[in-house]
């Protein structure tokens, strides 16, 4: 009972250690590249570690300035966020730990494009100013939160399988009987520990900002729903050794009190 607590608890502590690592990447590239679109139309800014401060008055904006800034970041974060799918799927095979790394991001970028997308319709921000310039009616919006909603848990549904195969990197097989366990400690813990912390490392959050926290989980729901339920993944007879990695736990604390202190004053761009 203490070995498979753990296992478990190990399994939990480097899926959320790489869940947080892979989060500030994701965010990161969402920031400058915002920030970097704004020099473009001579915007300067400041990066925060909660918000991007545009510093230009509401009469300077106009369409392009808008669409383009508010859209870059959220695509870089998608095209990001689709070259580590296709990694983590390439890397599926091996026993290595790093691979949830690109599996996290991969959800990170996802949401950063989808997320941003469906609550900007609602909330007005993010890409949300977007669809204001573009005077988008009501059912649009309901639309956008339909197809949003789709995008998830679709790509969710599809990456059920790639998710129980990484089980590979602590067992030699996954039977229905542990499935149920790995589940949670690799991907829905991780989920439910990490988010709360990050709004906590980002507050004060507006409520857009908090929710795009939250929205990731869609993902994961379809892992809930029963797929592959009697199936028996085999992967090698390879000897697993099962130990805690303290190194990449110290590497997350030292991403995120990175991020927190470099970004408490601000780094103005421009």
């Amino acid at each position: 009972m203490d070995s498979q607590r753990n296992t478990s608890l190990t399994i939990l502590l480097h899926s959320t250690a790489y869940y947080f690592i892979s989060y500030i990447f994701i965010l990161t590239i969402f920031q400058y590249v915002s920030v970097s679109t704004a020099l473009f139309f001579e915007i300067p800014s400041i990066i925060r570690y909660n918000k991007i401060d545009f510093l230009v008055n509401t009469q300077s904006w106009n369409f392009d300035s808008v669409k383009m800034i508010f859209s870059t970041g959220c695509i870089a974060a998608l095209i990001f966020g689709l070259v580590f799918l296709v990694i983590y799927i390439r890397a599926m095979k091996f026993e290595g730990l790093l691979k949830m790394f690109f599996f996290w991001g991969f959800i990170h970028g996802l949401n950063m494009f989808v997320g941003s997308a469906v609550l900007g319709a609602f909330i007005r921000e993010g890409m949300g100013y977007v669809y204001e310039w573009m005077y988008f009616k009501e059912t649009e919006k309901m639309l956008l939160l339909f197809i949003g909603l789709t995008i998830m848990m679709g790509t969710g549904s599809l990456m059920v399988r790639p998710m129980y195969l990484s089980a590979n990197s602590y067992f030699n097989t996954c039977k229905p009987e542990i499935r149920g366990t790995f589940r949670k400690y690799q991907f829905l813990f991780p989920y439910l520990v990490s988010t709360p912390l990050l709004i906590l490392l980002r507050t004060p959050l507006s409520i857009y900002e908090t929710l795009l926290l939250v929205t990731p989980g869609f993902a994961l729901i379809p892992l809930f729903a029963g797929f592959y339920r009697n199936t028996l993944f085999y992967f090698d007879e390879n000897e697993r050794i099962i130990k805690l990695r303290i190194r990449l736990l110290v590497i997350a604390l030292i991403f995120l009190a990175v991020f927190r202190v470099i970004y408490a004053a601000g780094i103005r761009i421009g």
